[in-house]
């Protein structure tokens, strides 16, 4: 009996300290990314294609997980072709309750000039106290419209929509439809209240790949 009380003794206070260590933190965070002060981010972890032209008219989307709190205050993108005279402006979003964008974006805008890595200041610095999916989005003048080329990501991926979903189970188990993105048709030159607007999703082409800048961590 004696040897049997010693055993719980000793195996009791171990599977308490078990339990203890796999329960999650009150505020668990995801291991990553893991920020640091002034670097910069894509917006998916996703494999680098060539250059991207971008549709006039055509604002394209894609999913940003954030992991903890953050202050963004750039974005970015890679422009391999240039147009003269163009500009792209860069959004970034919050997403509603139900994964999707909403609400009017933070944006800045570059020029599409020159080559190379372009990168803007967003008209006000974005504190992200809640971890989970923000969007980030491009769209082109019509100088830029058709010209100028971006870095990108495969056409045939599905890691937007491993974070935001499928509407539809029409691309499940076609190797040349996943989803990358989601389109939204309005003019270049305002930038309207994104909610309710008609998303369309698409994966026959490719979005922009969007970096983020980590300005100040908590």
């Amino acid at each position: 009996m004696r040897s049997m009380l010693a055993i719980l003794a000793f195996v009791l206070p171990l599977s308490a300290a078990a339990q203890t260590v796999v329960q999650p933190p009150a505020t668990n965070t995801s291991p990553v990314p893991i920020y640091t002060v002034s670097n910069y981010y894509p917006s998916m972890m996703v494999t680098v294609a060539g250059g991207q032209v971008m549709p006039v008219g055509n604002l394209r989307l894609s999913p940003l997980v954030i992991s903890r709190p953050i202050t963004i205050d750039n974005l970015a993108v890679y422009l391999g072709t240039a147009a003269s005279g163009g500009s792209a402006r860069l959004h970034l979003w919050s997403a509603s309750s139900g994964g999707r964008p909403t609400g009017t974006s933070i944006n800045c805008t570059i020029s599409t000039g020159t080559v190379g890595f372009k990168s803007c200041n967003l008209s006000s610095a974005v504190s992200i106290t809640t971890r989970g999916v923000y969007w980030v989005g491009i769209e082109v003048d019509s100088a830029a419209g058709g010209t100028a080329a971006f870095q990108t990501y495969a056409g045939t991926i599905n890691t937007p929509t491993y974070i935001y979903g499928f509407a539809s189970t029409l691309s499940i188990g076609s190797s040349s439809q996943g989803k990358v993105g989601l389109s939204w048709n309005h003019p270049y030159a305002n930038t309207p209240d994104i909610t309710g607007a008609t998303l369309v999703e698409y994966g026959s082409s490719s979005d922009a790949l969007i970096y983020y800048h980590v300005s100040s961590i908590p």
